[in-house]
């Protein structure tokens, strides 16, 4: 009885996927952190934390963001998407990208019957390269005529 417990227990629960590559991004650019609970489930309403060491990058709470308890260095720079969140998707998009932001990250969710569930995600940032902000406005361009042109 008590394994067939556990089995239940075990099969009911809700873990944590995410990228076991470290993340690499470019400073002035955005980057996106994941984070997913498997099976896919409506998190909307559990305590998020992000964290970077001991920073709160962004924080989670009484079904939103609560910049309050979140660090300085990353005020009006980090979000997690609520309708995403609907289905699991914890995932935290940085921008712009600092070179201060590497470093290991920890998205946090305490279980409502336990422990908090955590995984880690290593952010490698890296400069920009001489012409690399040309080629993204350009692409950036290219992107914008053939939307106006969809719409005309």
């Amino acid at each position: 009885l008590n394994f067939c417990t556990f089995l239940w227990a075990l099969a009911s629960s809700i873990f944590f996927k995410s990228s076991h590559q470290p993340i690499r991004g470019t400073v002035g650019q955005a980057v996106i952190l994941p984070c997913h609970v498997e099976p896919p489930s409506d998190v909307t309403d559990r305590t998020v934390d992000w964290k970077l060491g001991a920073k709160f990058v962004y924080v989670y709470r009484h079904n939103g963001h609560d910049p309050d308890h979140q660090h300085a260095d990353f005020k009006n720079r980090t979000y997690v998407d609520k309708d995403e969140m609907r289905k699991g998707n914890l995932s935290l998009r940085i921008f712009p990208l600092k070179k201060t932001d590497a470093g290991n990250y920890t998205c946090s969710v305490p279980r409502q019957d336990g422990p908090v569930m955590r995984v880690n995600t290593e952010l490698i940032v890296g400069k920009c390269r001489k012409y690399e902000n040309i080629c993204f406005c350009i692409r950036w361009i290219l992107f914008w005529r053939s939307t106006v042109q969809h719409k005309l």
